[in-house]
């Protein structure tokens, strides 16, 4: 398992991948849930937000996380 410490030193990354492809309609495992692309709609809408406010001291922004 790969592990590492998380500073302002060594910030994390986050990489946000879209699948926009025709596969992404079609349910599950051949199941009658939401088609893929609907389900991680739904899973993003209720993913935490940013996690901005936390790194906040005052009026600076400690720069710990990438976004991208």
């Amino acid at each position: 398992m790969y592990s590492a410490e998380i500073s302002r030193k060594n910030p994390g990354c986050f990489i946000f991948l879209l699948d926009q492809s025709a596969s992404m309609e079609d349910p599950f495992g051949g199941s009658k849930r939401p088609a893929k692309g609907r389900r991680a709609g739904d899973d993003h809408q209720q993913a935490p937000p940013q996690p901005v406010h936390p790194l906040r001291k005052g009026d600076s922004i400690y720069d710990y996380f990438h976004v991208g």
